[in-house]
Formats: structure tokens, C-alpha cells, sequence
């Protein structure tokens, strides 16, 4: 490695570590039925570094020490507080739509949610279904994993009784939406570049 590659290295990595610091990352929840979120959020942000809770919805947390704004939004659509609208899901780096495991019910809806999300979110708006249980059987819900299959969306489970578990999904999209803000923004140009030239003697 030359000298030149090693100072743009150098400047690579420390301006990939500028880029993500203070970055906002917004998670949405949406569902018939979000009794169990309340749970899940209480128990993943035990095992997250909170330097400062802004308002029920913003929490400012340091991740592999960088300082990050995180945004945790729910709704049922029922609320007229948090009617769905373009500007609820602005900004938003994932929208989990959400059913509970032991109430088939609450998945008979995932079609509509999904139309909702379509309405009002960008294209570039991950999407995925999230079954919530909280005893250790989990047990399948159908229309859900058909749901999955025919809109190729992934469908995951989680027990919100389980802290680990539900730090590990909020770490998970955090880490994706410092990726994915690194990756969209463009590399800064090389420094000390060295050009060459030739000229013709007739």
C-alpha cells in the first residue's frame, strides 16, 4: 500500500465515522393489536445505552460510540394522534407490521396494513411482519406465513419476554440504517492524486 492509499484510507474511515454520527434512525410499528409492543420496547431499550429519553417516542442512545437520535412510532391507526398520514412514516428506516402469535385475528388485517404503508410510505421503506408471542410454544399463525410468501416480505417471531431478543431487533435495524446511510452517501475524493500526462516531440 503506497502512501498515498494509506492518507485516503485513513480519511475514508474517518469520515464514514463523521457520517454516522448523530444519526436519526425511526422504527414503526403498525398492527390491529399492539398490546404486546409496549412490552418489546420496555424490554429492548433495558439493554440499550440511553443518554437522554426526549418524549415517549425519542430516546437519544450511544451504539459502538456513536450518538444516535432513535424514534420508536406505533400505532393502531385508531388514535387520532397518530392517524396515518405521509409525514408519520417520513423518514422511517423500517415499518414492521405486527400480529399476535395465539390471536389469528389480529393477521387476518396484514393485507390492509400492507395497503396503508403503500399509501403513504416510499418504495425504499423496508417492510416486515413481525408475530409477537409471549409464551415459549410459538405457534404458527397461516395467514401470516402465506401473507409472507405471496408479497416476498419476511416474517419474523419474537418473544417480548425476552430482553435479549427485542435489544437484538432494535440493535439489528439500527446497525442496517447506518449501513444503508454510509452506503448512499458518496466516498469524499483522493487527495493528493497524482496525475500523469505526455506530451508528443515532433
Amino acid at each position: 500500500m503506497t502512501d498515498d492509499e494509506v492518507i485516503y484510507f485513513d480519511e475514508m474511515a474517518s469520515t464514514t465515522s463523521e457520517e454516522s454520527r448523530g444519526q436519526n434512525v425511526k422504527i414503526i410499528f403498525l398492527g390491529d393489536d399492539l398490546e404486546g409492543v409496549d412490552e418489546l420496547i420496555k424490554n429492548g431499550l433495558a439493554r440499550l445505552l440511553i443518554k437522554e429519553k426526549i418524549d415517549e417516542e425519542n430516546y437519544r442512545i450511544q451504539h459502538k460510540g456513536e450518538e444516535i437520535m432513535l424514534t420508536i412510532s406505533y400505532t393502531d391507526g385508531k388514535e387520532k394522534t397518530k392517524s396515518l398520514t405521509t409525514m408519520f412514516f417520513k423518514s422511517a428506516n423500517i415499518v414492521f407490521i405486527v400480529y399476535q402469535i395465539g390471536h389469528p385475528e389480529t393477521a387476518e388485517h396484514l393485507n390492509a396494513w400492507s395497503k396503508e404503508v403503500d399509501r403513504y410510505a416510499e418504495n425504499s421503506i423496508p417492510r416486515k411482519l413481525l408475530g409477537l408471542k409471549s409464551n415459549k410454544t410459538p405457534l404458527e399463525v397461516t395467514h401470516a406465513k402465506q401473507f409472507a410468501e405471496e408479497n416476498l416480505v419476511k416474517n419474523e417471531v419474537l418473544d417480548i419476554n425476552d430482553p435479549t431478543l427485542c435489544s437484538q431487533l432494535f440493535i439489528k435495524e439500527i446497525d442496517n440504517a447506518l449501513i444503508e446511510s454510509i452506503q448512499s452517501k458518496p466516498l469524499p475524493p483522493k487527495k493528493n492524486e497524482k496525475k500523469s500526462c505526455c506530451c508528443l516531440i515532433m
